[in-house]
């Protein structure tokens, strides 16, 4: 009886360390997801801004064919 005690002890302690060793293991994942999001985000927000440069340049060259955009360009 007492060997079985030992052993549902050792079990349970197993599992509790089994239980903080996934819980570790998921939040390091989960920052790594984070990091990988942030990334994601940051480009989409530069290929953004780089669009809307492009269309106002486009808007202000459509305007008047000779302006100063243009020459910058020539």
């Amino acid at each position: 009886m007492l060997a079985m005690e030992e052993r549902r002890e050792k079990f349970e302690k197993q599992m509790e360390q089994d239980g903080k060793d996934f819980e570790l293991r998921l939040e390091e994942i989960n920052k790594l997801e984070r990091k990988l999001t942030d990334m994601v985000m940051i480009s989409l927000a530069v290929a953004g801004i780089i669009f809307a440069l492009a269309e106002i340049f486009a808007a202000l060259a459509a305007l008047t064919p000779d302006s100063i955009l243009f020459q910058w360009f020539r």
